[in-house]
Order: C-alpha cells, then sequence, then structure tokens
C-alpha cells in the first residue's frame, strides 16, 4: 500500500509540478536571413501578421514570437559577423520583447489570469538574457563597422546586449 501511495504522488509530482527554467523555453529555428530573395517578402508577411493579432493575449504571443525570431536571427547574424545587421535585428528583438509584456500587463489589468502566460513571458526574458551574455562574452565591445559606399560606423555591441 505505501509503494502504491509513493508511486501514485510521484507520478502526481512528475505530471502536475512544472519547473520554471529558461532553459526549458525553446527559441525558434532561424529563417530567411538579410540577403536571401525571399527575406523582403517575410519581412512583409511578419508585419501583415501583426495587423491580424486583435486583443492583449493575441498581441502578446505575436510580440513575444517576433523578438525570439528575431533574436535568432542576430545570433546567425553575428555568427557570420554582418553586426550591422544584427544590431538591427537584436534593436528589433528587444523592442518587440518589451511590447509583449505590455500587451501581457494589459490583459492582467483587465482581469484575465494569465499566470502560465506570465510565467512564459519570464521564460522568455531569462532565455533571451542568457542568449545575450553569450553574445556579448564572444563579441568585442566595440566594433567598427565599413560599408563600401558609406563611412564607417561605430557599434556599441555591449550597449545594444545590455543586460
Amino acid at each position: 500500500m505505501k509503494t502504491l501511495v509513493l508511486v501514485l504522488l510521484t507520478a502526481y509530482y512528475l505530471l502536475f509540478t512544472s519547473s520554471a527554467h529558461a532553459a526549458d523555453y525553446i527559441l525558434p529555428y532561424p529563417s530567411y536571413m538579410p540577403g536571401h530573395k525571399l527575406y523582403k517578402l517575410e519581412q512583409i508577411w511578419d508585419r501583415a501578421q501583426e495587423y491580424w493579432h486583435f486583443g492583449d493575449i493575441a498581441k502578446f504571443k505575436y510580440y513575444q514570437g517576433f523578438a525570439d525570431k528575431k533574436l535568432v536571427e542576430a545570433k546567425v547574424l553575428f555568427e557570420h559577423e554582418q553586426y550591422l545587421l544584427a544590431v538591427d535585428a537584436i534593436q528589433v528583438s528587444n523592442n518587440s520583447l518589451i511590447e509583449a509584456g505590455r500587451y501581457l500587463s494589459h490583459a492582467i489589468q483587465s482581469g484575465k489570469q494569465l499566470n502560465r502566460k506570465a510565467e512564459i513571458y519570464k521564460q522568455a526574458l531569462d532565455r533571451h538574457q542568457e542568449e545575450r551574455i553569450k553574445l556579448r562574452d564572444e563579441l568585442p565591445e566595440v566594433i567598427i563597422w565599413e560599408d563600401e559606399n558609406n563611412p564607417p560606423v561605430k557599434l556599441n555591441i555591449y550597449e545594444e546586449l545590455r543586460i
């Protein structure tokens, strides 16, 4: 009898309790990158989807997904030393994550019970933080980006990856 109770308690614990770790939060696979012939079309599609998401919860999901997508894009661009494009992507990711939090806050203030969504948002924030720390550790603090047709641009990478 004690064994059965122990097994049932263990099963209950494993099934109905969850640990919220940033490692559990999975980032998407990178999509089309700048320079690909379908990248501009994908950007148009992403912006069009913004208008098809109505309500605070739908906007929260859209902006959180968009922030994740842009973070992954920035990581790949940093790996390929496309720093100017990567900084743009990280800025969009940061702004989208802030927007997601704003819409989640609006939904909670309107009286909706969104504990699970708040937990997911916390995991997203933690995961984005982890990725920014990894990038900061791998990159120099300041990069001078020299383009063929434009004057050099000073990119403060640490400022963009602020923690």
